[in-house]
């Protein structure tokens, strides 16, 4: 038995003897509403330019009833995905590429 098992052991005996059933951590799911969206968006579009980004399905949402939702960490990558490549970095791109062929 590794340490680390015998850890785990011990922890598991500890919680039964306090009648603690072990309970692993959930990934805490943040979300936004729209207001909270257009407050967080580093842009500063409009309430109206996001329901247009949800109509033609650009980015990434939610909807119960009429009320949108957004999650936090799927925005940010949204928001990331839009990077453009600076001078440097397409200029070693290019030349990666040529120099394959």
């Amino acid at each position: 038995m590794s340490p680390e098992d015998l850890k785990g052991f011990i922890a598991d005996a500890v919680s039964k003897a306090l009648g603690k059933t072990r309970v692993e951590k959930k990934e805490q799911i943040e979300w936004l509403s729209l207001d909270q969206l257009v407050k967080y968006d580093p842009c500063n579009r409009t309430k109206s330019c996001f329901y247009d980004y949800v109509q033609s399905n650009n980015i990434p949402y939610y909807k119960k009833g009429r009320a949108l939702y957004f999650k936090k960490s799927e925005i940010d990558d949204w928001l990331n995905s839009g990077r453009v490549n600076t001078a440097e970095e397409a200029r070693k791109q290019a030349d990666n590429y040529l120099s394959k062929s």
